[in-house]
């Protein structure tokens, strides 16, 4: 499961988070990952969501917040996303992510 494996599953996130994105908390339950976190702007968050829309071992992320962060830049936000650890598709199938 990639629960086992969720630590890699997560380094892998950081590893990949676009520039201009700053995690400020990260919290695994069961098999969803919330993500906290700081962007410079609106395009920041959606390359994000793209990114992890795009992995193999994440999906279905869903922003549940978004809060202008005046402190940190004139489009800076705060927000607040899920996505679901899910292990990737397997040959049985033939139709993978990514």
């Amino acid at each position: 499961s990639c629960l086992v494996g969720s630590e890699m599953c997560i380094r892998d996130r950081v590893r990949t988070v676009p520039d201009g994105v700053f995690y400020t908390a990260l919290k695994t339950k069961d098999k969803t990952i919330t993500i906290n976190g700081i962007a410079e702007s609106n395009n920041r968050v959606s390359s994000l969501m793209r990114r992890l829309d795009g992995s193999d071992w994440l999906a279905n992320p869903n922003l549940d917040k978004v809060q202008a962060a005046p402190s940190f830049g004139d489009q800076a936000n705060k927000f607040n996303l899920t996505v679901k650890v899910e292990a990737p598709a397997t040959d049985k199938s033939g139709s993978g992510k990514g």
